[in-house]
């Protein structure tokens, strides 16, 4: 955004064609000197001055430079209503908008700049990245491009282009376009942020956190900076990193709410529930009816089962709001999945309603709504409409998908890691049985099937660990999974132990001692030619359920950056078929002990499923398990909800309540039918 702390002859003063009084040319005098206070003195002089256009756009810009912005816009809608529209004019106006965060009123003045002056670069520019702040991808575009081809040196409008690269996948055009606006603007933070993301999305994570570190050393007093590099080390599981980085950025920010938030969840992620909460209660108590704050709190309390003390949380708030006052988004969410949870779910539908109603969200906010939404037209049964506000939810942000990668990546592990191959690798020779890795689709019942292990006594649940994918990147590079076989083959038995002791080491950090310990990463069947050479005695719990269940819990879903096939319905499709294939593989040339569990199998007959879950990893027979929705243990994935409660059978046969939307399942994967038992 244009700033508006610049030189007043910015605002277009010049000399009007009419002759003017000396009291005016006094004024402009002071105004180009800084002295706004003499020049609004000099123009309050002159006679009749509400209906002098001249007087008014003056007056405008005297307060403007004094960011007085909310006066100042006033002035010159009055200028404009006397002297008619100008490109210049509309300009001006629209920069009070922005600085009020009027982002839709500033749109409507700057599309009429630009209808008046098509080539108004600097309309242009805000036009583009007011959408961009809206999260308006296409129309951000559309101006970023307009303003491009006036002036291509521009770091904002480079990095919308370069935001629309990456989200067409063209990545490496992503950050061959940050880098410039790097060289153009290097103290611009958000640049160094984003061209981090973009070596993130090509899974290049050293580059991507050595730029942020880079920007940190240019720029160490940014906090958002430091969030940025927080964020990064919580994504890749390493949260006392991404502590120690919060920390920094609340030092650096005393009202650095994100910070605070966001170091709860690493804390919470790392189950030290007491200082999460601690810093959750504190940062509430100093800012009262702060929505962020307020949002993460209601949400450990859930995440604790403590459903009470998070609708008491929310509703306070809301009872606190101003009448007519828009409740934030998070807030919505969070209070409407406390209704859920006591059944109020019309209350839950008038509260999101009204909030995406209200027009006031960005798009990331609104796609948040409208999966929460989508939940809640669900529960209620109006099925069109939830797929509706998931299918919305899903386009609303494009998403570079990356499922060509993912149909190349599974079909070269199926042709190249046989039975040969793998016994070619060398092992590690670590004989522990002490991991059980969980594994299949996200959606298939791990969490319920971790949850259940967990409450045997001799098992804990240590939930989605990336030490795994961590030790493929450290030995295969950022395109660990296109050259995996090659690096594999390459590793010596020193290596591997190396790597399984530093894998133990961690896992038995988060236990107390038990016989078997869980990892529930569920794409951990991409690894399994890995696992068997690092743990040739390790148990799989492959996880299988109703494809079309499966693929539609996906989609109803945010699921992370890395796995953006899963917005699409065909090509949650294409990976669930590949998915399968590579399964299907391991069973012939694996030699891990690898047992299928259909979640079907278990709703039906628990306690059978559950006797041969306990028998496959070796341990003798607990009826604990069967209480496995008793337990205190905390589930921290998104299934927390469903895994803590009884076995139920509301999620069997889903897909027929969305039987008219799933034509690119079928095309795919064939009828529904052929998968039932």
């Amino acid at each position: 955004m244009t700033c508006l702390s610049i030189p007043v002859d910015f605002f277009g003063i010049r000399p009007y064609m009419s002759n003017h009084n000396k009291l005016l040319d006094y004024a402009r005098n002071a105004l180009n000197s800084g002295d706004t206070a003499s020049a609004r003195k000099a123009l309050l002089q002159i006679g009749n001055y509400h209906d002098d256009h001249e007087v008014m756009h003056l007056l405008a810009v005297s307060h403007a430079m004094d960011n007085n912005f909310s006066e100042a816009e006033e002035l010159f809608i009055k200028t404009i209503e006397l002297s008619g529209p100008t490109d210049a004019l509309l300009g001006n106006l629209g920069l009070t908008q922005l600085h009020q965060k009027k982002l839709k009123e500033a749109i409507e003045t700057y599309l009429q700049a630009v209808e008046i002056n098509p080539g108004f670069y600097d309309a242009l520019v805000n036009l583009s990245t007011s959408y961009d702040s809206l999260n308006n991808n296409d129309l951000a575009i559309r101006y970023a491009k307009k303003a491009h081809d006036l002036h291509q040196n521009n770091p904002a409008t480079l990095n919308i282009l370069a935001k629309h690269a990456a989200a067409t996948n063209r990545l490496g055009d992503a950050i061959t376009l940050y880098k410039s606006s790097l060289r153009l603007q290097p103290g611009l933070p958000q640049t160094y942020a984003l061209l981090s993301n973009a070596y993130f999305l090509a899974k290049d994570y050293q580059l991507a956190e050595e730029i942020l570190k880079q920007g940190l050393t240019r720029l160490p007093g940014d906090s958002n900076l430091a969030n940025s590099l927080g964020s990064f080390y919580a994504s890749r599981n390493r949260h006392e990193e991404a502590i120690a980085e919060f920390r920094k950025a609340a030092a650096k920010d005393k009202r650095n709410t994100f910070a605070l938030a966001a170091m709860a969840r690493s804390f919470i992620a790392l189950q030290k529930f007491d200082q999460a909460l601690d810093i959750l209660i504190s940062a509430n108590e100093e800012f009262p009816g702060n929505a962020e704050i307020t949002a993460e709190l209601s949400g450990y309390y859930q995440l604790h089962k403590d459903y009470e003390s998070a609708n008491e949380l929310t509703s306070s708030y809301i009872a606190k709001m101003k009448t007519g006052s828009v409740l934030p988004e998070n807030i919505a969410i969070s209070h409407s999945k406390s209704c859920r949870h006591n059944n109020r779910l019309l209350e839950a539908k008038g509260i999101l309603e009204a909030t995406i109603n209200s027009k006031t969200s960005s798009h990331t906010a609104l796609e948040s709504l409208h999966y929460a939404y989508g939940d809640v037209l669900d529960g209620l049964h109006e099925f069109d409409a939830a797929f509706s506000s998931y299918q919305y939810a899903n386009e609303l942000i494009p998403r570079a998908s990356d499922i060509n990668y993912y149909e190349r990546v599974l079909g070269d592990l199926i042709n190249t890691l046989d039975r040969p191959f793998l016994d070619s690798v060398p092992s590690s020779g670590n004989e522990t049985a002490q991991p059980v890795f969980i594994v299949g689709m996200p959606r298939s019942g791990t969490s319920l099937i971790e949850q259940i292990i967990s409450s045997h006594p001799d098992a804990y649940g240590a939930g989605e660990l990336s030490q795994i994918w961590d030790i493929s990147n450290s030995v295969c590079g950022a395109e660990h999974m296109i050259n995996y076989a090659e690096n594999l083959s390459s590793l010596s038995s020193e290596e591997l132990n190396g790597y399984a002791d530093n894998y133990l080491n961690t896992i038995r950090g988060l236990s107390n001692g038990e016989i078997r310990i869980t990892d529930k990463m569920p794409h951990n069947f991409m690894q399994l030619g890995l696992i068997e050479r690092l743990f040739p005695n390790a148990t799989v719990i492959h996880c299988q359920r109703h494809p079309f269940d499966t693929c539609l819990s996906i989609y109803f879903r945010r699921i992370n950056e890395n796995h953006a096939y899963a917005r699409n319905l065909e090509d949650l499709a294409r990976f669930y078929k590949k998915y399968v294939e590579l399964m299907q593989h391991w069973r012939k040339v694996s030699a891990l002990q690898i047992l299928d569990v259909r979640y079907e199998n278990m709703v039906i007959d628990q306690k059978a499923e559950s006797k041969k879950i306990i028998n496959h990893i070796g341990l003798e027979w607990s009826d604990n398990v069967l209480d496995y929705h008793k337990s205190d243990r905390i589930i921290m994935t998104p299934s927390h909800h469903q895994a803590s409660k009884p076995i139920y059978t509301s999620s069997m046969h889903r897909w027929k309540n969305y039987q008219k939307h799933i034509g690119p399942l079928i095309e795919i994967l064939g009828q529904p039918e052929q998968y039932d038992q």
